[in-house]
C-alpha cells in the first residue's frame, strides 16, 4: 500500500494512495531507514482503517499522539488524521 522513496539529497519520503486512487505523499526528511519502515507501517494501518471505513486500531491511535506536530500537520495534509 505504501512505499518508501529517497530523494536525491538523501531525504525520504512515504508514498501511497489514498481512499480515492490519489497519490500522495509525506516528507519525512533524512530519517534512518528503520523509522521510515515503523512510520510506513503505522501509515498503512491508517489506510486500511480508511479503506474499510472502520476505526484505527488502538496501538495506531496511541502512536499518533505521541508523534510530533510537525509530522501530524503532515499526516493531516495528506488526508490521514484530522
Amino acid at each position: 500500500m505504501a512505499s518508501i522513496s529517497k530523494d536525491s539529497n538523501g531525504t525520504r519520503r512515504i508514498c501511497f494512495v489514498d481512499s480515492q486512487k490519489r497519490r500522495k505523499s509525506i516528507r519525512l526528511g533524512k530519517l534512518p531507514m528503520t523509522n521510515c519502515r515503523a512510520i510506513k507501517g503505522y501509515i498503512e494501518q491508517i489506510l486500511l482503517a480508511q479503506v474499510s471505513g472502520q476505526p484505527i486500531d488502538t496501538e495506531t491511535a496511541r502512536w499518533i499522539t505521541k508523534q510530533p506536530d510537525s509530522l501530524i500537520e503532515k499526516m493531516a495534509k495528506a488526508g490521514l488524521v484530522k
